[in-house]
């Protein structure tokens, strides 16, 4: 199987480098590349959009996370950058944007100066006015009622709204949203803990007046154990000045996940998707929920389950064809197989109609979906198999299956689009999209030979996943 092009590296000004490939000659310029972004520490990718001029890529827009030694100016704190990227993979000038996390820790509860803050970066979403919206979580060190000594990690979900350039105002354009604290009955004893309220985004969308984001709630009990410790689908929606309309926490009797949204009916609804435990609190079942959005209140939210009962279900992404007909991917691991499958279910008027799981190899891990072309789907996934060169970490993979609405006795059977692609290295699947030509460009994180170092990893293949032209 063919791996990827190990680089060489080039340290720029601003802390990420650029990489080439050791022989740039073998791949055509524009046609197939594989490009690098990182410095000397923890880079990682998370989403990215594609900018098209009529059917030609105009550039790349890349949004992931940096430790990296020049990049934070030595803070050790973990920072949200975006990247640009010209159509061959190249970062333009001035292409890193930086989100330094002392813009956002004024507005953060009960923060403490001490211990580290990580920002993780999880979509971005482009706007009609060109702009981009940004979602993720901001994780901190927070202290309750001045207990000094006793410091106590918390997550808050963090939108940035950023221009077509990536320029953000740190007042008007940044929200966040938890990390409280509030007191609870420990199990009708009289006695009381407390507990960390924290909150983290997954994904946003614009609405018909605003924006609406969708992430979980964690309740975390500071003291006690036997405190309920439960997560909660967290919802969002915010006026077009990003000031918060409403804000709630909904979920069953047992643990809930928010992930994934798409708007509908010009934006007058959203479709949110999860997991749950539901009633079952032995397994996660994938969930979903369609919310009309008129007023300035919350409605009461009816979840439909997958309604699986040996394997916990664990959603990625949801793909819209139309606000009737919707597709959610992600993977599911048998309770009594002990395997990990890709899923796929399509949603049709609110409900799912229809789920499948894709006959690949045990251990892949579906990590996002497009629809093709040609009406096929086709997935960036990791698989831990190993190729004959010898690797022997997680790989990159390309897969495709058929449509739902085409032969579905043989939905199920996934077939390689091209190669597996990866190094010594344990590397992760992000994100992909199809280009007007028909070819792949895959955003991966890319771990350097087994060293705890990774860096961002942007892929274009041919037609058929395939590093040739």
């Amino acid at each position: 199987m063919k791996r990827i092009l190990r680089a060489i590296c080039f340290v720029v000004v601003g802390g990420l480098m650029g990489c080439t490939p050791e022989d740039p000659n073998s791949l055509a310029p524009d046609e197939v590349f594989v490009k690098y972004f990182g410095g000397e520490g923890i880079d990682k990718a998370a989403d990215f959009v594609v900018n098209l001029q009529g059917a030609e890529v105009e550039n790349y827009v890349i949004f992931g996370s940096s430790d990296s030694y020049l990049l934070t100016e030595q803070t050790g704190n973990t920072e949200w950058v975006l990247l640009f990227a010209d159509k061959s993979g190249n970062l333009i000038p001035n292409g890193i944007k930086r989100f330094p996390t002392a813009d956002f820790l004024p507005l953060l509860p009960y923060f403490s100066s001490t211990g580290k803050v990580t920002c993780t970066p999880v979509r971005i979403k482009k706007t009609v006015n060109g702009g981009y919206l940004l979602v993720g979580s901001i994780t901190y060190r927070s202290i309750y009622e001045n207990e000094i000594e006793s410091s106590f990690q918390q997550s808050a979900m963090l939108i940035v709204r950023v221009d077509a350039s990536g320029n953000y105002d740190s007042v008007s354009d940044v929200r966040v949203f938890g990390s409280e604290y509030k007191t609870v009955e420990i199990e009708s004893s009289g006695l009381y803990d407390t507990l960390s309220l924290s909150q983290k985004g997954a994904d946003i969308v614009e609405i018909a007046d605003g924006y609406f984001a969708v992430g979980s709630t964690e309740n975390v009990p500071l003291r006690n154990a036997q405190a309920q410790d439960l997560s909660d689908f967290f919802l969002v929606k915010l006026d077009v000045d990003l000031n918060s309309v409403w804000t709630k926490s909904e979920g069953t009797a047992a643990d809930d996940f928010g992930v994934a949204v798409v708007s509908i009916q010009n934006g007058s609804q959203v479709v949110i998707a999860g997991q749950t435990r539901g009633n079952n609190r032995s397994v996660l079942n994938a969930a979903i929920a369609t919310i009309p959005l008129q007023g300035t209140s919350p409605v009461n939210i009816e979840f439909t389950q997958s309604g699986t009962t040996d394997a916990n279900e664990q959603v990625v992404r949801m793909l819209k064809l139309s606000d009737t007909d919707i597709f959610l991917a992600g993977n599911r691991l048998s309770l009594t197989l002990q395997n990990l499958k890709p899923f796929l279910m399509r949603i049709t008027s609110g409900r799912i109609q229809l789920s499948t799981q894709i006959d690949v190899p045990d251990g892949v891990e579906v990590a996002d979906f497009y629809r093709t072309l040609g009406g096929r789907f086709v997935y960036a996934a990791t698989t831990a198999e190993t190729d004959e060169g010898g690797a022997n970490g997680s790989q990159l993979l390309l897969m495709r299956t058929d449509d739902f609405g085409g032969d579905t006795n043989n939905f199920g059977e996934a077939d390689y689009l091209g190669y597996r692609y990866g190094g010594s290295g344990n590397d992760k699947a992000n994100a992909i999209v199809q280009l007007p030509d028909g070819k792949f460009v895959m955003l991966t994180t890319i771990e350097i030979d087994n060293n705890p170092q990774t860096v961002i990893g942007l892929i274009k293949t041919n037609k058929n996943g395939v590093l040739g032209k």
